[in-house]
């Protein structure tokens, strides 16, 4: 799994698409730090303008670039069917523990052993990294956090709505490929749950 490509300043269009923010009001403040970026997920109905002038707003209020991971709107009744096989997906796998007497970390690692067999190439983060398939914004998140070279794994998230399952499940995908002291003392703050 490839660290994804984040583009510099510009309107995202595509679900996914990973672009650096600063506001234009920040720039020469004695108080910007540019070398402490956040991350931020937006939540349902979203365009690609809403994303950005939400992350333009964030640099200015916190002083710092953003990384915005593009949530795109693709109507309410499409985020929302997204947003419920979203979390049927990984609810399956972290609720596994109560059907095979075992913790979801440890049945994850069964299943793609298993997968292994026919795919010997497998990596856990690619194995991961599938069971996010549907959900782009939450494969570039997780692909953010510990992609090679550069994961932002430790980089505080800001997340809304939508957004907030969206890293719930980035986050979970994490903690199966490497282990639950992973993401132990991460900030994430979460608005509009």
């Amino acid at each position: 799994m490839r660290f994804p490509t984040i583009a510099q300043d510009t309107t995202p269009t595509a679900d996914g698409t990973v672009t650096r923010f600063i506001s234009p009001e920040v720039r020469n403040k004695s108080w910007f730090n540019p070398t402490r970026p956040v991350i931020f997920v937006n939540g349902m109905l979203n365009t690609g303008a809403d994303h950005r002038a939400s992350a333009e707003a964030l640099s200015l209020m916190l002083g710092c670039p953003v990384i915005g991971v593009y949530n795109k709107k693709d109507g309410f009744w499409a985020d929302l069917f997204q947003c419920l096989s979203d979390k049927a997906r990984l609810t399956s796998i972290q609720t596994s523990n109560v059907n095979h007497n075992t913790n979801w970390i440890a049945f994850f690692d069964e299943v793609w052993k298993k997968q292994r067999e026919t795919r010997p190439t497998l990596s856990k983060a690619d194995f991961a990294n599938e069971m996010l398939a549907g959900n782009a914004a939450a494969q570039s998140l997780f692909a953010l956090l510990i992609g090679q070279p550069g994961g932002m794994l430790g980089t505080p998230i800001y997340c809304h709505s939508q957004g907030n399952l969206v890293t719930s499940n980035a986050l979970s995908a994490v903690t199966v490929v490497q282990g639950a002291g992973s993401v132990r003392g991460l900030e994430v703050n979460s608005f509009g749950s």
